[in-house]
């Protein structure tokens, strides 16, 4: 079988904690950790070109779009928060709260964007809306 190549992980580069998700696009993989970082990798580099912070907790979910008009990546976060950032400039352009528990998924569309938190709610948000109007929160099923 093929070898794996590594591209992080304990003597390649701190911080040494889990990663708990992954999102790929244009030869770029997105990390993210237990660190409250996001990691950008060039893959055929295989190298880190560049870290994400603003998180304050785990960075839980990854998802890569196209927001404005422009390559965009979300991060979703234990610290109840989902970050936007614009991958041109590496900065975090939009914080988005409303989630009272963490937020553990994201996935995103042309028209909006999605999160799914351990308050029990899946959330959409439409594209350069800040706060989510409440019939957009879909309550999950209690087991």
């Amino acid at each position: 079988p093929a070898r794996a190549a590594l591209l992080d992980g304990p003597g390649v580069a701190a911080p040494h904690t889990g990663v708990y998700s992954l999102a790929q696009a244009d030869g770029f993989l997105f990390a993210a950790y237990q660190a409250a970082v996001v990691k950008v990798f060039a893959v055929r580099a295989r190298a880190c070109i560049h870290v994400l912070e603003g998180h304050t907790s785990f960075v839980t979910g990854l998802a890569v779009g196209i927001v404005r008009g422009r390559r965009a990546l979300l991060s979703s976060s234990s610290d109840q928060s989902i970050k936007l950032w614009d991958l041109a400039s590496y900065s975090c352009k939009e914080t988005y709260t409303a989630h009272n528990g963490g937020v553990y998924a994201v996935a995103i569309t042309t028209r909006a964007f999605f999160s799914a938190s351990s308050d029990m709610t899946v959330r959409a948000w439409p594209i350069g809306v800040e706060e989510p109007p409440s019939m957009h929160s879909l309550p999950l099923p209690q087991s």
